[in-house]
């Protein structure tokens, strides 16, 4: 992932809307108790000829910014401002965190270097930083065993790794990423109510399928109608937490992925239960060794950004659904209440590539698309085919002109 952001960075955004307020000195004492427990945090990334990028501990402190939030373009704008500010991975450390405040409360932007974490990881961080600034105490976590030490740590690893694919000619360079200049991408979201959400689940479960099936295939549908792109390739990281050792720990090597290539004019229940098939293959633990043995031989540390880009850009299909599943953060916190939950917020600079992230919380489901190539009421559509437009929020925004 670091070799591919330094051709076309990769990070991601996580947001919190909070009622009640805190100083900026409240919240330099809590980040610094975070990355005192998530010590990947406080790193830089320096270059090694010999082992290629590793991780330099620094003292620096993660970068902390207040500042009012827009009265007509919300959140959305500093979330997409943030997308398009990359990190310097030699010099910055790999958290950034915008405080908008609001009359009675604030929206915390948590912006991460994806090299070093995921979106799973940023609710432990967010949990984390709640906790620290509602006065509560956190212990330091061990270092995390990346997911190819805990996987070659199997019995039988050594056998997986000898049936490993060899090293393939470098692919060509996938003609999807766009030259890196100034542009923001759009930001657009929508939610489903708390009645509507439980509707889904209900559905889902009678229908033999998950929430996240179901938004593949609304997705899937969705672009067939707006775009005629009838066939669509969705790529869908899983979490590997409980496969491999169940932890808490700040990293982007706890997860894998599966594509599933999925027909918009398909009958929906169908294509939702086709969509969530590769997920047991992807947390089947031989399976698991034999794609990170594979990863590793294709894209070795000293390989070239060149080749990174290509790897990734070939494997990540059409379009991303990052579903961060439900939430189970305490909403109330000595002052502090959680109102809404939204993310991750993502772009893989790859043009006409749509990402949507989904996340429940305290049982309504979120959705962000983030991408530079938009299509006015994407996310509306979706949620309409997910439960109706009767059960839509009133807030239904879209950012940005097209």
């Amino acid at each position: 992932m670091h070799l591919c952001s330094l051709e076309h960075p990769l990070h991601f955004c996580l947001v919190v809307e909070v009622d009640g307020t805190r100083t900026r000195c409240e919240f330099q004492v809590a980040l610094e108790a975070v990355v005192t427990r998530h010590q990947a945090l406080s790193t830089v990334i320096v270059a090694n000829g010999m082992q290629g990028p590793v991780l330099r501990q620094t003292k620096q402190a993660p970068s902390l910014r207040f500042m009012p939030e827009h009265p007509e373009l919300g959140w959305r704008e500093a979330v997409a401002a943030e997308i398009a500010t990359s990190f310097d991975p030699r010099r910055d450390p790999m958290l950034r965190v915008t405080v908008l405040e609001r009359q009675s409360g604030m929206v915390i932007i948590l912006c991460a270097y994806h090299a070093v974490a995921d979106g799973i990881s940023m609710t432990f961080v967010l949990d984390d930083l709640l906790t620290a600034l509602s006065g509560g105490a956190l212990a330091p976590e061990p270092v995390a065993r990346s997911a190819e030490e805990q996987v070659s740590a199997l019995a039988n690893f050594w056998t997986i790794q000898a049936a490993a694919p060899e090293p393939v000619a470098e692919l060509p360079q996938d003609p999807r990423w766009r030259a890196e200049d100034d542009t923001r991408p759009r930001v657009q979201t929508a939610s489903l109510n708390e009645d509507a959400t439980t509707a889904l689940v209900v559905r889902c479960r009678k229908e033999r399928t998950t929430v996240h099936g179901a938004i593949s295939a609304a997705l899937a549908a969705t672009l067939a109608e707006l775009t005629g792109e009838t066939t669509t390739t969705l790529y869908s990281p899983v979490d590997l937490r409980r496969t491999l050792d169940g932890s808490s720990h700040v990293s982007n090597l706890m997860f894998c992925g599966f594509r599933a290539t999925l027909v918009g004019d398909a009958d929906f229940w169908s294509t939702a239960r086709h969509a969530v098939e590769g997920i047991s293959a992807v947390r089947d633990l031989r399976n698991l060794a034999t794609m990170m043995t594979g990863l590793e031989r294709l894209i070795p540390p000293t390989a070239s950004a060149a080749t990174a880009c290509s790897i990734l850009g070939n494997g990540l299909g059409d379009h991303m659904l990052s579903n961060l599943g439900t939430l189970s953060l305490a909403a109330d916190r000595a002052g502090l209440k959680i109102r809404a939950v939204w993310g991750p917020a993502c772009t893989t600079h790859l043009a006409g590539y749509q990402f949507v992230g989904a996340a429940t919380y305290r049982g309504v489901l979120r959705l962000i698309n983030t991408t530079y190539d938009p299509h006015p009421g994407f996310l509306d559509a979706i949620a309409q085919r997910l439960a109706g437009p009767a059960a839509l929020t009133p807030a239904v925004r879209f950012l940005g002109r097209v």
